[in-house]
């Protein structure tokens, strides 16, 4: 049995059974509350149809798209260049992801640290339609220690 309440004009429909999510009266759940002082947000993976997400993915180049401070993609060659498994695990490396997001020059050389150490990357950016807008397309490529000394 669902019990209702009102709030700010809008009612809630809110199942019996706990840990349910109330929902508003679209059906769709309520926003959840914003994370308090002591909670990390935790980023989670977003789905890209595959008309945008394809053309990325066939790429030999390593690209991240990054977005206002946020990594919103990788394609396989940056996950692996970066040495992560999937995206949500990239995601979870809040430091490479800042230091990635951070990236504002046409060219740059990046230092930065990865899953497994020290990396060192040659980064291009360039702009790219995105879903909802513009966003930042980062071509990577890895220098080698020699490059890194000339």
């Amino acid at each position: 049995m669902a019990a209702y309440r009102r709030r700010a004009g809008r009612t809630l429909q809110g199942a019996a059974s706990k840990g349910s999510a109330p929902r508003a009266d679209s059906g769709a759940p309520a926003a959840p509350p914003p994370p308090s002082a002591g909670q990390v947000r935790r980023r989670e993976v977003q789905p890209v149809p595959d008309v945008v997400r394809r053309p990325i993915d066939r790429l030999s180049e390593a690209v991240v798209i990054a977005r206002s401070g946020d990594v919103l993609y990788a394609n396989p060659a940056a996950l692996t260049l970066l040495s992560y498994d999937s995206l949500g695990g990239l995601l979870e490396d809040e430091a490479l992801c800042a230091n990635l997001a951070a990236t504002h020059d046409p060219e740059t050389r990046l230092e930065t640290r990865g899953r497994h150490g020290p990396l060192s990357l040659d980064v291009r950016l360039d702009r790219a339609p995105w879903l909802n807008g513009a966003a930042s397309q980062l071509t990577l490529r890895p220098i080698s220690p020699s490059e890194s000394e000339a």
